[in-house]
């Protein structure tokens, strides 16, 4: 009979919903069971099937843009590390110039960073002391060719006692 048929068709109905609500259930808990373990691409897929069934939903939404702003972090910590890695080897070979530049690239990507900025202090203050070095160092050998100059005139003008106590 008709009424049979639409009970039929109606209880047809009624399990596909529930097995489709079953489906988006398990691909939420799936998405939840991936981001809690750190696989935000793997739960974002899981959030977008869900989504999929039920396009109306606003939790899959949610949690896909929760993925996508994990993810992005995910992205701007590692990068922070590759800089500081970076930076890192470069102060150990003693490379101040690139390493503060390495440094100051790890400070865009993670600003008010206490380790770089104490590097980059670091490295100034190891800059600062290797200039003043060198200035005293040019002094010193300004003064060395000035005696010399002044030991080879008097050599020169056989005022030999004053040119040995110049040299």
């Amino acid at each position: 009979t008709q009424a049979e048929q639409q009970l039929a068709t109606h209880q047809q109905q009624l399990a596909n919903e529930q097995a489709k609500k079953k489906q988006y259930d398990q691909y939420l808990l799936q998405g939840n069971n991936l981001m809690n373990e750190g696989q935000y691409t793997q739960a974002k897929a899981s959030y977008q099937k869900a989504l999929d069934l039920y396009p109306e939903q606003s939790v899959p939404r949610t949690k896909i843009a929760e993925a996508d702003r994990l993810l992005a972090e995910k992205k701007k910590e590692e990068l922070y590390k590759q800089n500081i890695t970076k930076a890192d080897e470069l102060f150990a070979a003693k490379s101040y110039q690139p390493a503060m530049a390495a440094y100051q690239q790890a400070l865009t990507v993670k600003s008010g960073d206490t380790y770089a900025n104490q590097k980059i202090s670091e490295i100034n203050g190891i800059l600062i002391k290797q200039q003043q070095l060198l200035a005293q160092n040019k002094a010193k050998e300004e003064q060395y060719n000035q005696l010399i100059q002044q030991a080879d005139n008097q050599l020169a003008a056989s005022q030999l006692q004053e040119a040995k106590s110049t040299y």
